[in-house]
């Protein structure tokens, strides 16, 4: 979902880049999906894999709210312009 967000331009909406990079860092750095060598694997998937689930959907769920927020905002802005 969030690569989703960001090809479509929507999360450089609501978060700035470090944000959004610190978003990518996990899934991208830690052993949870490519599988390549260079990333982390040395932690307890029992115990990790359900925070990052829970880490992810949080944060979705929080990109949700603030992507419709700035749609709200946006679309007050433009009526009240005209």
């Amino acid at each position: 979902m969030f690569e989703w967000l960001k090809k479509t331009k929507n999360l450089e909406k609501i978060l700035d880049r470090k944000d959004e990079s610190a978003i990518f860092d996990i899934a991208n750095n830690f052993a949870i999906r490519h599988h390549n060598p260079q990333q982390k694997a040395n932690y307890d998937q029992t115990i990790w894999y359900s925070w990052m689930f829970h880490f992810y959907l949080a944060t979705y769920h929080a990109a949700i709210r603030l992507l419709i927020k700035h749609e709200q905002q946006s679309g007050a802005a433009g009526q009240q312009k005209a």
